[in-house]
């Protein structure tokens, strides 16, 4: 007699594929060049074009520019250049600084300063704007006062800087003047 027997196929789920025996390839060392190592495709990406040469453009980054002085080693330039502010830009390139008018008696340090380490910043200035020449200094039109018969008080002293905080930043003289801010030690 002929019996019918079902036969049941159980499959299996296929094996995990077999690991690599061969590890992962190293990342691609990046080329030397002198003593600093190049930057790749990405990292040029990633930096900034200079931008255009304005005033306005100047001013808001005086601070950090002062500050890439100061670490290339140019203390005495950094000091003296964070005395004074841009004040025009000429279609030629040339960048207008005037000192405060309370450092006006330190122009010619100032000017010595600005002579030995001129490459240095318009280096710096180059990187962060197109079509910087020179930077030329310009007297402050108010002469210093002379301080032998003025007596300097402490509230003298805050308003003198309270005016040179509302000179570099618009911004915060008019913060100053909308909320009623005073100067505290």
């Amino acid at each position: 007699r002929g019996s019918t027997a079902a036969v049941a196929v159980q499959t299996a789920p296929p094996p995990p594929p077999a690991p690599s025996l061969s590890p992962p390839p190293p990342p691609r060392p990046r080329p030397v060049v002198g003593a600093q190592v190049a930057p790749t495709p990405a990292d040029v990406a990633v930096i900034a074009a200079p931008a255009p040469l304005d005033l306005n453009h100047v001013v808001e980054r005086w601070d950090d520019i002062v500050e890439q002085v100061r670490a290339s080693g140019r203390g005495m330039l950094a000091s003296a250049l964070a005395n004074a502010l841009p004040t025009a830009v000429s279609r030629t390139g040339v960048i207008t600084l005037q000192l405060d008018a309370s450092h006006d008696g330190d122009l010619e340090v100032v000017e010595r300063a600005l002579e030995g380490g001129a490459a240095e910043l318009l280096a710096i200035l180059r990187k962060q704007f197109d079509g910087v020449t020179k930077v030329a200094l310009r007297r402050g039109e108010q002469l210093a006062a002379p301080t032998g018969g003025r007596r300097l008080t402490e509230d003298a002293l805050r308003a003198d800087k309270m005016a040179k905080l509302r000179k570099r930043d618009a911004l915060l003289g008019r913060a100053i003047d909308v909320l009623d801010l005073e100067l505290i030690d």
